[in-house]
């Protein structure tokens, strides 16, 4: 055992000192690049969760009716993912919540496919915070997307890089329609039998503005770029919210007030005794506050922690 040890310490030091070194800076490298590039990352970890992680499953779900809507708040964690399914066929993805909880991209993806569809109409981004934008990469690459809705905010503001990558993949993305979404824009159904309305209430173009004369952003103000949507079908309405903190909803509460909506569509906008209210910032105390929610007066508030 003493002489095999001996010829074993021989060998080693036979390997010249500038190989080591060699071994040395690879490894330097790939962990530098490891750190620096956002998408090698991402592709390392999915790579190593899926060696340790098991199968992931989804909910089963029926299939959806003629004329039915339908909302899928998914299970993400500390983040938000919403799909939506449209009276007319169409669908949207509204977030795709945090890369930084297990498996859920690959959930995210499983659970849309599972449903049926390969194609996403509308996928919006309310922000650029990661716990939103996480998995945008793995939805990008897994369905066709149509019409791509994120906030007006200067990319060269943002430091999340999970947001900037998202941003450059999506520009990039063949046959996408990217678009600011603001104040009065609005998503319809032409057929008469299925006619939704899908309601931007805020932010207005004036926001937006002065955002982007801005140095550098807090973290309040790239959560009140999450547009504030009403969405109404059949005398159902529903509030999504983002990450918008209590000073936009006291401004939205002001705003339905004062009428500031009346003029801006074409049909009644209405936000007293809503259905449902995606609770804003993962039901953080810097958001729900009383007069909007004496407002809305939701039936069922979800919050998506």
């Amino acid at each position: 055992m003493a002489s095999k040890r001996k010829k074993i310490e021989k060998q080693l030091k036979k390997i010249h000192p500038a190989i080591l070194i060699t071994i040395a800076i690879i490894v330097a490298i790939c962990i530098i690049i490891y750190f620096v590039c956002e998408p090698v990352r991402v592709a390392v970890n999915r790579f190593f969760n899926s060696l340790s992680s098991p199968t992931v499953t989804v909910p089963e779900n029926e299939a959806k009716g003629d004329n039915e809507l339908r909302m899928h708040f998914l299970d993400v964690g500390q983040g938000d993912s919403i799909f939506i399914e449209f009276p007319d066929e169409t669908v949207m993805l509204i977030d795709s919540s945090t890369a930084k909880e297990s498996g859920n991209g690959d959930y995210i993806v499983k659970y849309i496919k599972d449903l049926g569809y390969t194609t996403i109409d509308y996928l919006m981004a309310t922000h650029s915070d990661e716990d939103h934008v996480g998995n945008m990469l793995d939805v990008l690459e897994a369905f066709e997307i149509e019409l791509a809705y994120i906030p007006q905010t200067k990319v060269d503001l943002i430091n999340t890089k999970v947001y900037r990558n998202f941003v450059t993949a999506l520009e990039n993305e063949e046959g996408c329609e990217i678009k600011n979404i603001k104040v009065f824009d609005a998503i319809t159904s032409t057929d008469v039998n299925t006619t939704f309305y899908f309601s931007c209430l805020w932010p207005t173009q004036s926001f937006y503005d002065e955002i982007n004369n801005k140095s550098s952003l807090t973290s309040q103000n790239k959560n009140d770029v999450s547009p504030i949507m009403l969405l109404e079908y059949q005398d159902k309405r529903a509030v999504f919210t983002g990450d918008a903190n209590d000073t936009v909803e006291e401004q939205i509460v002001s705003n339905f007030n004062n009428g500031a909506y009346n003029s801006g569509f074409n049909y009644g906008i209405n936000l007293s005794d809503v259905d449902i209210l995606k609770a804003g910032h993962h039901g953080s105390s810097g958001s729900s506050c009383m007069n909007f929610l004496k407002l809305l007066s939701p039936e069922y508030t979800i919050i998506s922690c």
